[in-house]
């Protein structure tokens, strides 16, 4: 997320290959925590994600980027979290979802990649 969050709006700066900076330097972003503690707590749970989709769709963010993904995917139309983000993207809201990599296979993709309308 970090990595993303500096490709889309990282603010101009020079870097030892000359100046850098995101693609959108004036963008705003919202910052939504849905993991524990390191250490204590690594995990997440359906809540929290959908917690933090309803939070972003409320406070009328453009873009979701989610940044995770669990194992292997199970059918679209069962998965909470696929449901959550297709009722974002009803409202307008674009989802860029990570494709994962716990799969079996190198094309394997998690939830919520399987999220029909999201960019995977």
């Amino acid at each position: 997320g970090t990595a993303v969050a500096m490709a889309a709006a990282g603010t101009p700066h020079e870097s030892p290959r000359g100046m850098l900076s995101g693609m959108a330097p004036a963008a705003r972003l919202g910052v939504y925590k849905i993991f524990g503690t390191p250490g204590v707590n690594d995990s997440t749970t359906d809540a929290a994600i959908l917690a933090a989709i309803e939070d972003a769709v409320s406070d009328g963010m453009d873009i979701l980027n989610l940044s995770f993904g669990s194992p292997i995917a199970g059918r679209p139309e069962e998965d909470i979290v696929v449901r959550a983000l297709a009722r974002a993207e009803e409202a307008g809201v674009i989802v860029v979802v990570s494709a994962g990599n716990d799969g079996p296979g190198p094309s394997t993709l998690g939830s919520p990649a399987s999220a029909p309308t999201a960019l995977t």
